[in-house]
């Protein structure tokens, strides 16, 4: 069985537990040729004009422009893109395949796709919606029984909070929420911005005026995010590398309100999920998080998981193609409690790649590498305590603003007027 999860920030294509395609929905049409997924992404700031991403969320017959070979309108994207899916996965003719849909999806445009679809080829047995299956992916803590749950998802466009009732062995959509603030589009021009402003500031390199080096920054940032792991991005630019680092944290900070904005389309509910599209973005699960929930970060293959799981219901006796919206609830198990890692007290304070004794910074404004007028926020030691004070109102950590004193640990990083301060501890 086939299982196509179609969000359009990152489309896969399954054969039972074995993964065939992944790629965002992006095309690249010009005069001689049609690109998708990575090969269009990395074309996309070379040529704004001849990219196009928003083809699997319309879904329907506005014209292309300018268009290509075979290209007219947004459905001939889909079609094509669908079909390219299909043709590197070697699906055969008719082999049944079971179709996750975005929350928010409409059912004109699920018509329209599910046409395309039988133009291709593909049998399709089912369209299941992907907030549904969030929920049947063991989102729930054990401990809870009969509650409602929001499921967090994020497309190119929009983030989507599905709310899911659990009553007894069912999971049950209620509504949708589309939050056009929280699109990965939207949140990764943030980043795009902030990322370029440190190029300006740490290196004199504007990338975002030369198309090479806008399209290195676009596709190194996504490594980063993709990744989950690093801070460094690099640019080559006349015959030399352009470097900055740019932590998780910072990213967090830049993307808050549009994290807010799901935030805020929750609602009342028992419990969270987060899919693992969502929780890729750095700090939006620990968002989430502060609302003092249970929150349920799932893994990467736990809507593929879900549909096998559920693979008769969905299926039904083939007579015609299901639109799901109710499935069984799988229970999670009780959380296992990692022992926390161990705290170190801060011995540096670290600007601009720049590591200085705290005790030379009463403030943190008193680093020398800092180049805004203080005071930012106070640093006391205390015997191997160290403390934080804010000294102004512009002065967040990670998880909020810092508004009162707080103990500092190795790790932690404050930022103050754009300026970047980690606390570090440095063995003797």
């Amino acid at each position: 069985m086939l299982i196509l999860d179609f969000n359009d920030s990152e489309i896969t294509l399954w054969r039972d537990d074995a993964l065939l395609y992944r790629a965002p929905g992006v095309a690249h049409v010009d005069d001689a040729q049609v690109l998708f997924g990575d090969e269009a992404a990395q074309r996309s700031r070379l040529y704004p004009g001849q990219s196009h991403d928003q083809f699997w969320r319309r879904l329907n017959a506005e014209a292309v422009a300018p268009p290509g070979p075979t290209v007219a309108n947004q459905a001939d994207l889909v079609y094509l893109h669908l079909k390219a899916i299909l043709d590197a996965a070697n699906a055969n003719a008719g082999e049944d395949l079971v179709a996750l849909a975005p929350g928010a999806i409409t059912g004109e445009r699920l018509s329209l796709f599910l046409g395309i679809a039988r133009e291709v080829g593909a049998g399709v047995r089912a369209v299941v919606d992907g907030g549904v299956t969030g929920a049947a992916a063991g989102a729930l803590p054990a401990g809870l029984e009969d509650c409602t749950c929001a499921v967090v998802d994020v497309t190119r466009h929009g983030g989507v909070v599905s709310t899911i009732d659990i009553a007894g062995a069912e999971v049950q959509r209620r509504n949708v929420v589309e939050v056009v603030e929280a699109g990965v589009g939207t949140i990764f021009e943030g980043w795009i911005a902030l990322a370029a402003d440190r190029f300006v500031t740490e290196t004199r390199l504007d990338p975002l005026r030369i198309a090479a080096t806008e399209q290195q920054l676009f596709d190194r940032l996504g490594e980063l995010i993709a990744t989950g792991e690093g801070t460094r991005i690099e640019l080559d630019h006349d015959d030399g590398l352009r470097r900055v680092d740019i932590s998780r944290e910072a990213l967090a900070h830049k993307a808050a309100r549009n994290y807010d904005a799901l935030v805020a389309a929750v609602g009342a509910v028992d419990a969270i999920a987060v899919t693992h599209r969502a929780a890729r973005l750095p700090g939006l699960a620990e968002r989430m998080k502060q609302l003092a929930l249970p929150v349920t970060e799932l893994p990467e293959d736990a809507l593929r998981q879900a549909v096998h799981d559920n693979a008769e219901r969905i299926l039904g006796d083939g007579t015609a193609v299901r639109y799901v919206t109710v499935l069984a609830a799988r229970r999670g198990a009780e959380p296992a409690r990692p022992a926390a890692p161990a705290r170190r007290p801060p011995t540096h304070l670290v600007c601009a790649g720049i590591a200085v004794p705290i005790r030379q910074c009463p403030d943190a404004s008193d680093h020398p590498a800092c180049e805004a007028q203080g005071p930012a926020f106070a640093i006391r030691v205390e015997d191997t305590q160290v403390h934080l004070t804010p000294a102004s109102d512009d002065a967040t950590m990670a998880d909020g603003a810092l508004r009162a004193t707080r103990p500092a640990w190795a790790g932690d990083t404050v930022l103050w007027q754009g300026i970047e301060f980690r606390l570090v501890a440095v063995r003797q």
